[in-house]
Order: C-alpha cells, then structure tokens, then sequence
C-alpha cells in the first residue's frame, strides 16, 4: 500500500507501507501526527464523520490553499486512490473506500494499562477497548502466530494475567496488581497477551508509536520479533521510534533470533525519515541518518566539520 500526506507548511510526501514500516524524526516532526492521519483517514470513511482530532489538527493548519488533499492510499505507486481525505479550513470530506481496520497503540501504553487514563481522542478509545476486552477475560486462539511460538514458549506462564477482571503481573507464586508491575510487562507483556489470545486478529493495521521506550534491548529484542511476526500474518505494522538500536533490531532479524532463540522470518523492512517537512526513504541497512548519525559520532569524540543531506565530514 502507497499513502501520500500533505500537511501544508508542515509535512508532505508519499510512503510504502511495507509490511514493516519505521518512521524516524527529529521531536515535533510529524511522526505521531502520521501514524494518526493514516488512522483517522479510515475511521473517517468508515464511521462517516471526521474524528475531533483531525478537525483539530485542521484548524491548526495556517495556510492560504482553500483546499488540499491531506491523505490518499493507493494498492501500487502509479494506482489510482482507493481512498483521499480532502480538507479546507473549513472541515474534511473523503471520496473512496479502504477496507482495513487499524489499531493506534500510543505512547502512553503503561499509563493507559495500570491507571486506565487516556485522552477522549478515537485512536485512544480503540486501543482502550482492546485493553478492557483483555481485562473481561476473553480468549480465542490466535488464527496466526507469524513464527512467534517460540518465544512465547520461553514465557511457559505468562507474566500477565487476568483474573476477575483485573490484570496481575505473576512473578513466582506471587500476583502483583499492575499498577505495581514493571514498564515491561504493562507494555511488552500486554501486547504479547492480546496477540496470545488471538485478540489482535482483526486489525490491518498496527500503528505504534515509541513502543520501545523503557524496554530493556531484552525486551525490545522481543518486541521486534512480535512486530515481524504480525507482519507475517498479513499485517501491515507502522512504528515510530527514535531509537537506532531499535531499528537495528527491527532490520536484523535474523540476529535478533539468536538473542532470544527464535525463528521468526523477517519481514520486508521500509525505513523512512521526516527531514525539514519531508518524508524521506533510506535504505533499511544504512548507515547514515542525518538527524541521529552525526550526534553518536559526537558522542564517541569525533568533531563533525560539515553535515550534508547523506553525509557527514569530520575534522582530521
């Protein structure tokens, strides 16, 4: 799938939605508010009203354009759209049709999980009926697991649990209430429970955004996995993240494995940054990122003489 976004005077461009798909950007470049778009375009046409953060992020928009096309997704590159969003001042209306269903996962999981706060927006209100479908108990048998048995399988007992309506973290003989469990198993363990219990088959599409964050590399390693092996499962998964290591792990799968004694296949990687308002493509092994790589290289001692679009110069 194709999507191309246009946010005048703040973010335009097009992106393949591989079936792994990682966003990359400085803070307050756009990331979330795309993960977002590409939500709110589909609960739009499906719901057949605009939801109150698009009309919000509309209104922020200055611009003399009387109207512009915010989204538009296509099957191919040169196809025409299945579904276009186009926006005015004024409102949003959208022509077209696109049969997917995604999940908005946001940053503030473990908020959400132990204290049950999310702000009143749609993506919220989905992710939130996910966690209260957990928390009644409910368990099918996931129709795919994308090559993620295994490491399930090293979890014998799960670290998370529901009983009576609540969620508990189990650690020995002992249940501890989630709001007192750790950052990983409110967000880690959640997510490996609702894919355990066959509660994530009906998403399209997985939207995360910094998932990783406060993640050990274990789990993060983990979480990696559990990314490709949705995406295995015909998911198309979108992530968010600042964090190279992450990324490495999300495009070296097959060293990932080792580390946790998995098989799960990797999945088609598209790495894409937002740099000065524009979506741009790198290769999925590079080496080179303009607005992270020059300050690790810092870090380590190296002066930076010169930055450039796709390379770095350093002082002799």
């Amino acid at each position: 799938m194709w999507v191309r976004v246009y946010i005048p005077g703040r973010l335009e461009g097009e992106l393949e939605l591989a079936p792994v798909t990682v966003l990359l950007g400085l803070p307050r470049s756009g990331k979330t508010t795309l993960l977002r778009i590409l939500y709110d375009a589909v609960y739009y046409a499906q719901h057949r009203r605009p939801p109150r953060d698009l009309i919000l992020l509309v209104k922020s928009v200055s611009t003399r354009e009387e109207e512009w096309e915010l989204a538009s997704f296509r099957d191919c590159e040169n196809c025409d759209p299945k579904l276009t969003v186009t926006c005015s001042r004024d409102g949003c209306s959208f022509t077209g049709w696109l049969n997917a269903r995604p999940l908005f996962i946001p940053t503030e999981v473990e908020l959400i999980v132990k204290y049950g706060y999310f702000p009143s927006l749609e993506p919220y209100f989905e992710f939130g009926n996910l966690v209260n479908t957990l928390r009644a108990g409910v368990y099918e048998k996931p129709s795919c697991t994308g090559g993620y048995e295994a490491v399930l399988a090293s979890r014998p007992e799960s670290k998370l649990v529901v009983r009576g309506g609540e969620l508990y973290e189990v650690v020995g003989d002992v249940s501890v209430e989630i709001y007192n469990s750790s950052t990983t198993v409110a967000k880690l363990g959640l997510l490996e429970e609702v894919f355990r219990r066959g509660l994530l088959d009906e998403y399209t599409h997985i939207l995360l955004d910094n998932p990783e964050s406060g993640l050990h590399p274990l789990g993060q390693a983990r979480l990696a996995l559990l990314i490709h092996a949705l995406a295995n499962c015909g998911k198309r998964v979108v992530v968010a993240t600042h964090d190279l290591i992450f990324v490495d792990m999300l495009t070296r799968v097959e060293y990932v494995n080792k580390i946790v004694g998995a098989d799960v296949k990797p999945a088609d990687v598209a790495l894409y940054a937002i740099e000065d308002g524009r979506l741009k493509r790198y290769e999925a092994y590079a080496s080179y990122i303009r607005d992270y790589t020059p300050y690790i290289y810092v870090l380590y001692g190296y002066e930076v003489e010169e930055k450039g679009e796709d390379y770095v110069v350093f002082k002799a």
